[in-house]
């Protein structure tokens, strides 16, 4: 049983061509993220071990890819808000196909493979014409799916009596993870039936949650 929708669409940027096989590919540079990160390169570098060149090159790609998708999530939010849906997850890494763009999107009646292939329209029209990414990609636009994480207070409300999965940063009754149902949820905490009982879990704490796939 599959309830999430996808749409998938390749762009390439504008003026750019696919590395041919063995050339070098340039990783993405998004804003001042880069010169941040050299500093850490050259400390790096005093140590005089030959991994510090990977070491780097990860630290700089991690941090261009967030950079990019905190403005790739300015750029799109306005556009969700008209379909009254909301971005659940931005992520933008390098698989086997290439480099993937992928927005997860919601709303409070479901996805529809229609939204998922309007929000890639909009979406992918929008990145061209500001050119955030300047070589090739994947753009993906998906559901959350059966197994959706729960990141606000909005989500457990909405949610209330699902069955789910909560990871703490702490431990509460000698306790980290919890599997139960949602119950009510106040200004700080959520309450869950679990086995034990019912347990209380102030927002605070929570370090992971998603609801689970129920048969």
């Amino acid at each position: 049983l599959v309830l999430s929708a996808a749409f998938l669409c390749s762009r390439l940027g504008r003026g750019q061509q696919i590395p041919r096989p063995g050339r070098h590919r340039s990783r993405p540079n998004v804003g001042k993220g880069a010169g941040r990160c050299s500093t850490t390169c050259a400390e790096l570098m005093k140590v005089g071990s030959s991994p510090a060149f990977f070491i780097c090159d990860a630290a700089m790609e991690k941090e261009s890819n967030m950079l990019l998708i905190d403005r790739v999530t300015a750029l799109i939010t306005p556009v969700l808000v008209e379909m009254a849906a909301e971005l659940i997850e931005a992520q933008f890494r390098r698989e086997g196909h290439g480099w993937v763009l992928r927005l997860i999107i919601d709303t409070e009646a479901g996805v529809t493979l229609d939204d998922c292939a309007r929000v890639s329209r909009e979406a992918g029209n929008l990145l061209e014409i500001e050119e955030l990414i300047t070589y090739p990609y994947h753009l993906e636009v998906s559901s959350p799916g059966l197994d959706r994480p729960l990141r606000n207070e909005k989500d457990f409300r909405r949610f209330v009596g699902r069955l789910a999965k909560v990871k703490t940063s702490e431990a509460i009754n000698g306790q980290q993870v919890f599997i139960g149902r949602l119950g009510p949820v106040n200004d700080d905490a959520i309450a869950m039936t679990i086995e034990q009982g019912e347990v209380v879990i102030p927002f605070a704490l929570i370090a992971k949650a998603r609801l689970e796939v129920e048969f």
